[in-house]
């Protein structure tokens, strides 16, 4: 064969190479093209389930944030429940130490009422007494008085009879110094006589007059000293009254207080058991509460791995949708080279 012949059939052969390969090349581009679209759209249509995905969780993430405040909102009211009644079972507490310091005080006042009101009449049978001392005083003045005027009055009469007998006696005496006769004389005798017991008679009314006086002043004495002790006795018994009536007010509002306090603790005995039926309400809607977040959280963990299933899904997706696009234009490229 000729080099002619033979250039020529190299050159037939290096057309038909080339032909052969641009037309591969066209073939692989349209393939590459068409699988970057799909890879494309693949990737779009997972970004969109993850984005309704990503949507449902929110709103998941909103019901379960409605549970959590409505489970806080109940444990607040049971807080707010429990504590009022501390509040009142302390005002319980207070109410009945009111109570027993008055009941206490209410038994120490009547002790003293008693105390007082025998101490009282103690005074009266004083004053009752100093009465009946002064009023017998005053009898016994005027008994003596009248015992004392008596001896006066007899005293007087007994005056005028020892000045009788004194004049009988001198004028017997001078009869006798006149006649001498035994007679004259003898009637002397019986008149000195008669004379001498006018006189001692005479005597002892004067002693008993003046005894009598001195009585009567005596007892004059002890009438005005029990008349002041009357006086004095009777303004200390009404004095008394004062500390009486005073201890009787102190045990009457004493006890007044106890049964206030025996009252108020029945009623606030009443709002505890009512407090007491708030707080097991409370305490049971705060339970129920937590039902339905527990149910939202187990919703929502499975919408969040879901929605981060579908998230990293189409991510990679998208990864791939560029690569595929970056090969389709880099085998372009390369051809247009």
């Amino acid at each position: 064969m000729s080099q002619r012949n033979v250039s020529f059939l190299v050159l037939l052969l290096v057309s038909t190479l080339a032909v052969s390969s641009f037309s591969a090349s066209a073939h692989a581009e349209s393939y590459m093209q068409t699988r970057a679209k799909a890879a494309r759209k693949s990737a779009d249509d997972a970004d969109a389930l993850a984005l309704v995905a990503q949507a449902d969780y929110n709103e998941k993430l909103k019901v379960e944030a409605a549970a959590k405040k409505a489970v806080d909102d109940a444990d607040a009211d049971l807080a707010a429940a429990q504590t009022e009644l501390g509040n009142k079972k302390k005002q319980l507490d207070d109410t009945k130490a009111k109570g027993e310091k008055a009941r206490q005080d209410t038994i120490a006042f009547k002790q003293a009422v008693r105390d007082e009101q025998e101490y009282d009449d103690e005074l009266e049978m004083d004053a009752l007494e100093a009465v009946n001392n002064e009023e017998q005083s005053a009898k016994d003045i005027v008994d003596a008085q009248a015992r004392a005027n008596l001896t006066g009055d007899l005293l007087t009469e007994q005056n005028v009879i020892v000045q009788e007998a004194t004049a009988d006696a001198t004028y017997y005496s001078r009869q006798a110094s006149k006649l001498k006769t035994p007679d004259a004389q003898a009637q002397a005798l019986e008149a000195q006589s008669i004379r001498a017991q006018a006189v001692r008679i005479q005597g002892a009314l004067v002693k008993q007059a003046q005894r009598s006086t001195e009585r009567v002043g005596k007892m004059q004495f002890e009438w005005s000293a029990s008349n002041k002790d009357k006086s004095d006795t009777r303004g200390k018994a009404d004095e008394h009254k004062a500390t009486l009536n005073k201890a009787k007010k102190d045990a009457s509002d004493a006890e007044a207080q106890y049964n206030q306090a025996i009252t108020e603790a029945k009623t606030i005995d009443a709002a505890i058991k009512q407090q007491n039926a708030v707080v097991i309400a409370k305490s049971k809607a705060a339970k129920d509460a937590r039902v339905p977040l527990a149910k939202a959280a187990t919703i929502r963990a499975n919408s969040e791995a879901k929605a981060n299933a579908l998230k990293s899904r189409a991510d990679g997706m998208k990864a791939i949708a560029d690569k595929a696009e970056k090969d389709a234009n880099g085998n372009g490229n390369g051809n247009s080279r």
